[in-house]
């Protein structure tokens, strides 16, 4: 899957709108690593998997007016020094993008896009914190270089989360 198919895969999913880069990329590296798709190079970054290619996508796809980007001023995301942090909107032609494959890939397995659904629109939904948490767990090797760690294992004790 090319990298924009993917990106359009996620903002489709997401009813495109994203709200923040740090959740992007963590949406985009579990999509990759939990269902086997082929995409973005990540790295141990000071906040988990980070993709400087994926990076590179949102400023072009910006500049072809694929996606719209808006700040606004969360002062959670202040401590990822992402703030202001950015609300990301898809366009029209980017979610027509990902529908189509989306239902190639439903058409091959409709209980993987189901699931692909649910996992994607709940990463989306769930408070960047337990976002983080649920990521460093899963995937403690791009936890490696986090200046946030003390933070996260503080929400993992208060999310209760014991593993993944």
């Amino acid at each position: 899957m090319m990298n924009v198919d993917l990106l359009a895969l996620v903002f489709y999913l997401c009813d495109g709108r994203i709200r923040g880069v740090t959740r992007l990329n963590k949406i985009v590296f579990l999509l990759q690593e939990e269902f086997g798709l082929n995409g973005y190079n990540f790295s141990a970054s000071k906040y988990g998997p980070w993709s400087s290619e994926l990076a590179d996508s949102i400023d072009e796809l910006e500049r072809e007016g694929l996606i719209k980007i808006e700040e606004f001023s969360d002062p959670i995301y202040s401590f990822m020094q992402e703030n202001p942090a950015k609300i990301i909107t898809a366009s029209a032609a980017l979610m027509e993008r990902g529908k189509k494959i989306f239902e190639e890939i439903s058409a091959k397995n409709r209980i993987l896009a189901a699931e692909m659904r649910r996992k994607v629109r709940s990463y989306n939904s769930a408070p960047i914190t337990y976002l983080l948490t649920y990521v460093y767990m899963k995937f403690p090797s791009f936890a490696s270089n986090s200046a946030i760690r003390e933070k996260v294992e503080g929400w993992r004790r208060m999310y209760r989360l014991k593993g993944v």
